[in-house]
């Protein structure tokens, strides 16, 4: 170390000052390597698993480190056993990056890649396709047929001009992120608030004693008989975010299951929802949703024009207190649980 040598070189300090000032120089130094390795940014490498251990994706770790001389590199090749791991990791993986940077196989990603892209392009994560030693933020992607979806999902062509390293704008590194059980108590908790405030009291919310069926709140009007069964689903992506990614897994929205399905967009950074929330029919929700790896996966839009099949269940979030009372007494006027 630079201070031990200078230390050295004047025959070091005496007594107890000198050991003073030696501990407050070796704990600066460790300071400075931690805040170092603390602001160190993250870049996740997402490509085709063919390619694992290939030419190619040599080539794309070295040009890595040195457009990124101080990142540490997530090579997702490396980083999951196998493609179940995958599935429960990959997401809180790529919201700790600080950008995220892929490249084709022969010209197309798989499916995987392409989940990845569009999970960082739902966090605001900077996204570049690295395509001829080159970097570029823009590119053309076209899907192909999905009787091959794992190696050949879609193809991808950059487009515009390459960038350089010293113009990409990397995210500062996400610590302490939320375990996904608290954050979904914590969005469960804002739901319960918006139906009691905004109902004016009319509803009564309670959770159940068990949640084996999927169901998070049971909602009833006061005084009356009518139950609703909700579950609550968030996701936290920014406000900017186009649309909205959700799974449902199958055991908890069986047929003929009279719940109802309340999706709700969080903002992370100012602990409160956003302007959209959707109120399903489970039934209706199996129906229209696609079943991708045993859940019922569904894609959100949050633009104001959205027109997609699942528009006519959005609503203001603060107009959900009143939809649901709507529900409530229609089902107590036909006698019926709901």
């Amino acid at each position: 170390m630079r201070w031990r040598r200078l230390l050295w070189q004047h025959g070091g300090l005496k007594g107890a000052a000198g050991f003073a000032v030696s501990t407050l120089i070796w704990n600066e130094v460790l300071f400075d390597a931690m805040r170092k390795r603390i602001r160190a940014p993250i870049i996740y490498l997402s490509h085709p698993r063919p390619s694992a251990g290939s030419a190619s994706e040599a080539r794309a770790l070295r040009t890595l480190s040195r457009a990124f001389p101080n990142a540490k590199i997530l090579n997702a090749a490396r980083l999951y056993p196998s493609m179940e791991n995958w599935l429960h990791r990959y997401r809180r993986q790529i919201a700790r990056a600080s950008a995220l940077v892929f490249f084709a196989w022969g010209g197309t990603i798989g499916y995987g890649v392409y989940r990845e892209v569009a999970t960082a392009e739902d966090r605001a994560i900077p996204t570049l396709l690295l395509a001829g030693g080159k970097l570029y933020n823009t590119w053309t992607l076209s899907i192909l047929s999905h009787r091959n979806q794992l190696k050949h999902f879609a193809r991808v062509r950059p487009r515009g001009h390459a960038v350089l390293p010293a113009e990409i704008v990397l995210r500062p590194p996400r610590r302490g992120l939320l375990p996904s059980g608290p954050l979904g108590r914590v969005i469960e908790n804002h739901a319960i608030e918006y139906l009691l405030v905004f109902s004016e009291g009319r509803l009564i919310v309670y959770r159940p004693e068990s949640d084996f069926e999927g169901t998070d709140l049971h909602v009833s009007l006061v005084h009356q008989r009518a139950v609703l069964k909700i579950q609550v689903k968030g996701r936290t992506a920014p406000a900017t975010a186009r649309f909205l990614r959700f799974g449902v897994r199958p055991q908890t929205i069986p047929p003929g299951d009279p719940k109802y399905l309340l999706f709700l967009h969080y903002d992370l950074a100012r602990a409160e929802l956003l302007r959209f929330a959707w109120l399903i029919p489970a039934d209706e929700y199996r129906e229209k949703a696609r079943l991708v790896h045993g859940e019922y996966k569904s894609d959100l839009s949050t633009k104001a024009t959205a027109a997609d099949k699942w528009v006519d269940y959005r609503y203001n979030v603060k107009d959900v207190a009143w939809v649901v009372e709507e529900l409530l007494k229609r089902a107590e006027g036909g006698n019926t649980d709901a």
